[in-house]
Parts: C-alpha cells; sequence; structure tokens
C-alpha cells in the first residue's frame, strides 16, 4: 500500500506539471495571437541552441543601426536643432521693403513711394531662442541615454545567449547521466536488487533534471531570438 501510495503521488505530481504546462501553452498562443494576429502558430519541438554567428561588437553594431527608439530619439532632435536654428533667424528681424502707389487731385496726380520697414528683436526673441536651445541639449541627452541603455540591453542579451547554450549544455549531459541511472535502477528492480522506491525516486530525478533541461534550453533560444529580432535579422523587420 505504500509503494501504490508513493506512486499515486508522483503520478499525481506528473499530471499538474502537465496541465500547467498546457494552460501555459495556451495562454502564449493567446498572447501571441493578439500581439501578431498574421502569425501562424506551429506547436513544434524546439530546436537545438547554436553558436551565435556573430561577435558582440558586431550585434552592437547591426542592432543600434536598427534601433527603432534611437532612430525616433534622433529625429526628435533634429526637428529641435531646426526650430532652434529657426529661433536663432528670428533674433534678426527681417526687413520689409515696400513699394505703394497714390493718386490725388481727382486722380490728376500720381505719387509713387517706397517704404522700409525693420523690426527690433527683444527679450522674448532671446528667450525664445535659448527655451530652444535647452530642448536641444534635452534631446541630445535623450539620444545618448537611449544609446547607453540599448548598449546595456546589448551585452545582457549577448551574455545570456552564450550562458545560455553553456548552461543548457551541461545541463544535457546531466540528463544523460540521469536517464542512464533510471534505466540501471530499472533494470535493477527488474532483478529484484531494487525497491519500488528507488526506482520511483531515480525516475523523479530524471524527471526533474529534464525539465531543468528543457527550461535551459528555452532560455538559451529566447536570448538568441531576442538577439536576431533587435538586429532585424528575423521576422522581415529589416524591410518594413
Amino acid at each position: 500500500m505504500l509503494d501504490v501510495n508513493v506512486a499515486r503521488g508522483d503520478l499525481l505530481e506528473v499530471q499538474r506539471q502537465v496541465s500547467a504546462a498546457t494552460s501555459a501553452e495556451a495562454k502564449a498562443k493567446a498572447k501571441l495571437s493578439v500581439r501578431f494576429p498574421a502569425a501562424a502558430y506551429d506547436a513544434k519541438p524546439m530546436a537545438e541552441p547554436g553558436e551565435l554567428d556573430l561577435p558582440l561588437p558586431q550585434w552592437r553594431e547591426r542592432i543600434l543601426a536598427e534601433s527603432d527608439a534611437i532612430r525616433i530619439a534622433e529625429g526628435l532632435l533634429k526637428k529641435a536643432e531646426l526650430t532652434a536654428a529657426r529661433m536663432r533667424a528670428d533674433r534678426v528681424a527681417d526687413p520689409t521693403v515696400g513699394v505703394y502707389t497714390a493718386s490725388e487731385a481727382m486722380r490728376s496726380e500720381r505719387i509713387i513711394g517706397l517704404s522700409l520697414s525693420i523690426p527690433l528683436g527683444g527679450g522674448y526673441r532671446n528667450a525664445r531662442m535659448q527655451q530652444a536651445l535647452q530642448e536641444v541639449e534635452a534631446a541630445r541627452a535623450r539620444v545618448e541615454h537611449q544609446r547607453r541603455e540599448e548598449e546595456a540591453e546589448i551585452v545582457e542579451a549577448y551574455l545570456e545567449a552564450t550562458g545560455g547554450l553553456e548552461r543548457w549544455r551541461l545541463a544535457s549531459q546531466g540528463l544523460a547521466a540521469s536517464r542512464d541511472t533510471a534505466r540501471l535502477t530499472q533494470r535493477a528492480y527488474t532483478l529484484g536488487e531494487a525497491d519500488l522506491q528507488t526506482l520511483l525516486l531515480a525516475r523523479r530525478q530524471a524527471l526533474e533534471v529534464s525539465t531543468a533541461a528543457e527550461q535551459a534550453r528555452l532560455e538559451a533560444l529566447r536570448w538568441q531570438h531576442r538577439l536576431l529580432i533587435d538586429a532585424h535579422f528575423i521576422w522581415g523587420l529589416a524591410d518594413e
């Protein structure tokens, strides 16, 4: 009865994990369909992580060049610079030259005149120019801040991708060893050299190691795909 209860407990735990994984898959599928309606969902086995094709400097150069956030910040900086240039030009008001005609004495006399207007700039124009210059500096600071933030994120993603690949390889080696242990324990149980609880323990450990290995594979692939997406190497983002 004790062996049966232990085996039933292991079975219920595995069923709980399967239910949790099914729910997580359904939520991920729903989120994917909402954010990317045109994306086709294909439930196929995960690929194995591989070595990154580019070194860190090339990833940094590519991602920074393709960054939409940096492009937006640079566009706002250019707009602020153009506004400041216009404010600087407005400090010297544009003179206005005019020609006018008139008639007098029952239109028997015609008058032709020339007018010249030179507005004088004041404190208001200077204040607007100073404000525009401050906005330029703020926009330039935002560009630099965005660039530094993205550089830090690129380094983090690269290190996580490379480290994740190594962790997955180590987890795979541990998985092979645990499966071999479970196989040998099963043989020992068949021959009467091990009890059921020992067999269940070996299988439980193999299952835990298998779950850890799959999680390590998922993390490695997630960081690698983050680099690919940010660099616009996939999903055709480079053409949009």
